[in-house]
């Protein structure tokens, strides 16, 4: 993803420890790697450049901590994930793509987005490429 400068200063602030991303599908049975040319098949005329857009902040949670993300709105990457269920997988969750900005103790995720208020909301930044896991 390359960055607007409000992404830009979410990074330097440390919500982004690592490289982010928004997956196309959780769960493959195989390690992506070793599908590469079935994904790439699936996915031809996948625009990995495109905008990302985001629609806002929210948080997924699982009892043990807060994981805020900023939702994304972006009907090609909804389409690759419908072409890359094709593919043998386990849906764990929902699919609502996203880019996760932090892990906090339960209960901070939401004092975080009201502090912050409407961040993440229109132009996010740029895809860059497919990564496969490596």
């Amino acid at each position: 993803l390359k960055h607007t400068p409000a992404m830009l200063a979410f990074k330097d602030m440390g919500f982004l420890p690592y490289e982010d991303h928004v997956t196309l599908l959780y769960g493959l049975l195989q390690p992506a790697i070793e599908w590469r040319g079935h994904i790439d098949n699936l996915l031809s005329g996948f625009d990995s450049t495109m905008p990302i857009w985001g629609k806002g902040l929210s948080i997924f949670g699982d009892g043990t901590q807060d994981i805020v993300v900023v939702e994304v709105a972006n009907d090609q990457i909804n389409n690759a994930n419908q072409e890359l269920k094709r593919l043998p997988h386990i849906d764990t969750y929902a699919y609502r793509p996203h880019i996760t900005l932090a892990y906090m103790p339960v209960g901070l995720g939401q004092v975080f987005i009201k502090e912050v208020g409407n961040w993440g909301l229109g132009m996010l930044g740029y895809g860059t490429d497919i990564n496969y896991g490596y």
